[in-house]
């Protein structure tokens, strides 16, 4: 059961447990009726099981929480929940008139929703997660940039090469194969090395990852196939152009 107003300072002591504790005292039990002390005062009974609340924040598991009702122990401070049916913000005032109908000289303060804390709590690794986002958009771009030069370049240089392959009769299949395994064989050097890199390195990043292991397989899978097919599409447009050569022009010069 939830507090009541029978629960009060003359009343035998109760308490409210969370999952996580209930798990960590009493595994595969049932925790209703068990019994905790708390301090000096006498051990209070366990009436009922509530959720695990996230309070060290969104990111962090939750830790072995307590209940206590107010008349039992009170405290200087409280923060006020209060579930509405519309806008929140639109109760504000009617909230403030209730709690000082209570007392005149209580202030309310630090009033937000539910959705505004919670985007507190967020705005940091939100911030973290785009600002990651932006530089591998950034990287990917100089990826395909630096492995379309780098083709385009070994294309100019080995101009003459294929120009005579295909004077000697090879196909434009065969010098699309010919770059085309070139610029992947290089990529996939490259790929290899950056898996290395990112092995040693992601312990570092452990501090940013949300319910993901530094070490997540799909990751380390999916990006390497990802750069892989970038390598191939950005390889694909100078070895199309390898094999538009002329070799009578080339064999002239």
């Amino acid at each position: 059961r939830s507090f009541n107003d029978h629960d009060t300072s003359q009343s035998p002591k109760v308490i409210i447990v969370n999952s996580a504790l209930a798990r960590h005292y009493w595994p595969n039990e049932n925790p209703i009726g068990k019994h905790i002390a708390i301090g000096r005062r006498e051990p209070a009974e366990v009436i009922g099981l509530a959720g695990d609340v996230r309070n060290s924040g969104i990111a962090s598991d939750a830790r072995p929480q307590i209940y206590l009702p107010f008349t039992q122990l009170p405290w200087a401070d409280m923060n006020l929940l209060v579930r509405t049916a519309g806008d929140p913000h639109q109760f504000v005032s009617a909230i403030r008139q209730q709690v000082y109908a209570v007392d005149p000289d209580q202030p309310v303060t630090g009033v937000q929703t539910l959705d505004e804390l919670l985007d507190g709590s967020r705005a940091q690794p939100r911030f973290t997660a785009f600002l990651l986002g932006m530089l591998s958009a950034l990287a990917i771009l100089l990826a395909i940039a630096g492995i379309y030069g780098a083709i385009l370049y070994m294309v100019a240089q080995r101009r003459p090469e294929i120009g005579i392959r295909i004077a000697l009769g090879a196909g434009r299949e065969d010098i699309l194969k010919l770059v085309m395994s070139s610029g992947i064989v290089l990529s996939a050097i490259g790929i290899g090395i950056g898996l290395v890199a990112a092995l040693a390195t992601t312990r570092f990043l452990s501090s940013l990852l949300y319910q993901v292991k530094t070490h997540d397989v799909t990751s380390f899978l999916i990006a390497p196939l990802a750069f892989l097919l970038i390598s191939a599409l950005a390889t694909y447009l100078p070895a199309r152009q390898a094999t538009e050569v002329d070799p009578s022009e080339l064999l002239r010069n």
